[in-house]
């Protein structure tokens, strides 16, 4: 199902993720797979929220929104946060994910393995007021 835009609604959640992106052509239009629906690049857990949205400084077209999921939805200390990576904009370049942590904002260390779409850390009393993000090293862009 549409919306007036073009874009797809959620109508029946399945399980506990939900789509957040769907492949578009080169024009801006949502692909269909051979039934008929949109195809699904990305799904978040149900219970995330979008807490920023980031714009590439190289290109304004590209854009990442980062969403929180919390275990259990509960947001104490003890608990686990996933942090979700969803990149727009992105479809033609060859890039690699970096999750960082700052205890300052200023000095940033990358996260040791953590290379994905989605990183779960426990919050716990050293690190509840550090800062997180990605960082996308693009390597390569494809015509």
């Amino acid at each position: 199902m549409l919306d007036e835009t073009g874009n797809p609604i959620v109508a029946d959640k399945t399980g506990a993720e939900v789509p957040v992106s769907y492949m578009k052509d080169s024009e801006g239009n949502l692909v269909l797979d051979e039934t008929g629906n949109p195809i699904v690049l990305n799904t978040i857990p149900e219970n995330a929220d979008q807490i920023a949205t980031i714009v590439d400084q190289l290109d304004p077209n590209r854009y990442i929104d980062i969403y929180v999921a919390w275990e259990d939805e509960r947001k104490e200390i003890g608990n686990t946060a996933t942090l979700i990576a969803v990149l727009h904009g992105y479809e033609n370049a060859v890039y690699t994910l970096q999750w960082q942590n700052s205890e300052d904002d200023v000095n940033w260390t990358d996260v040791e393995g953590e290379t994905g779409e989605r990183f779960a850390i426990e919050i716990t009393e050293e690190n509840c007021t550090d800062y997180w993000r990605v960082q996308v090293i693009i390597t390569d862009v494809m015509e």
